[in-house]
């Protein structure tokens, strides 16, 4: 079917049906055996328009979509929206979380007497057992020390020296904190590690 050119709608493109309270959009209008029956509608003297001819001024009305040619209700939707919303970030949150907790129980010890290992793209480190984050990496200490918020408070624990394999720091970009040192980076041997500079948060 289509708008309906007399009265009581005039073309509108929105039907009301009083009795029910629901809104019919004319123009995809259901007229299967049991679809919107818009002329029943209006040969009962149910039918109206809206002014404005909008779906929005007929919700402001207290009329709810009809579920064959609108679907759901504006409201239901809606909830449904936010339901969506809620669920994608609780998910997302969860496999953010799941991975800070698998970073974090592979981190590695660095505090003690040996020399750790500790690959450059390391966000947290033990130290002496508490998880610290990461700051930066330098190949010298005056790298680093401008990153160092209490250089006298903590005695020398904002900063440790680590072991970096000589493969991964030739691979490193330019960009990477702790890159720069062209002389650490004479050889890409994976067996050979070069010494550099820690600096955690103290």
């Amino acid at each position: 079917m289509s708008r309906r050119p007399d009265y009581p709608l005039y073309g509108k493109k929105y039907c009301g049906d009083r009795a029910k309270k629901e809104v019919h959009d004319l123009d995809h209008e259901d007229t299967g055996p049991e679809g919107c029956h818009v002329d029943r509608i209006i040969d009962a003297g149910q039918a109206r328009g809206f002014v404005p001819d909008t779906l929005e001024q007929a919700g402001n009305e207290g009329f709810k979509n009809c579920p064959k040619c609108l679907g759901l209700h504006r409201a239901t939707f809606v909830r449904a929206m936010i339901v969506l919303v809620m669920a994608t970030a609780l998910v997302a949150a969860a496999l953010e979380a799941q991975s800070f907790i698998s970073e974090l129980n592979n981190c590695v010890e660095v505090g003690g007497g040996k020399i750790a290992t500790v690959p450059l793209d390391a966000k947290y480190v033990k130290y002496n057992g508490q998880v610290r984050r990461v700051v930066k990496f330098a190949s010298t200490l005056s790298d680093g020390q401008g990153d160092c918020k209490c250089p006298k408070c903590c005695d020398g624990g904002c900063y440790v020296i680590i072991y970096v394999g000589a493969a991964q720091a030739a691979a490193a970009p330019a960009g990477l904190p702790g890159a720069g040192a062209s002389s650490l980076r004479s050889t890409s041997d994976p067996l050979v590690h070069i010494l550099y500079i820690l600096w955690v948060v103290c």
